[in-house]
């Protein structure tokens, strides 16, 4: 997709085409835990195993 990368307030923002944003939300009791990753769509491809391995090695306390 497109994504619109920019700084945060009132700065202006940059349309960036073939990016994904990829995120897991890993609820807590301590507080939510969350997991992104955004960049090109071919480099977050290649990562999101990698991701996944992250996520899936949290541990229950």
């Amino acid at each position: 997709g497109t994504f619109s990368a920019g700084g945060m307030m009132m700065s202006t923002s940059t349309m960036k085409e073939n990016y994904l944003m990829d995120g897991v939300v890993l609820e807590a009791p301590e507080g939510n835990i969350f997991f992104r990753m955004t960049g090109p769509e071919k480099s977050c491809a290649a990562m999101g195993n990698a991701l996944m391995m992250v996520v899936e090695s949290a541990k229950k306390a």
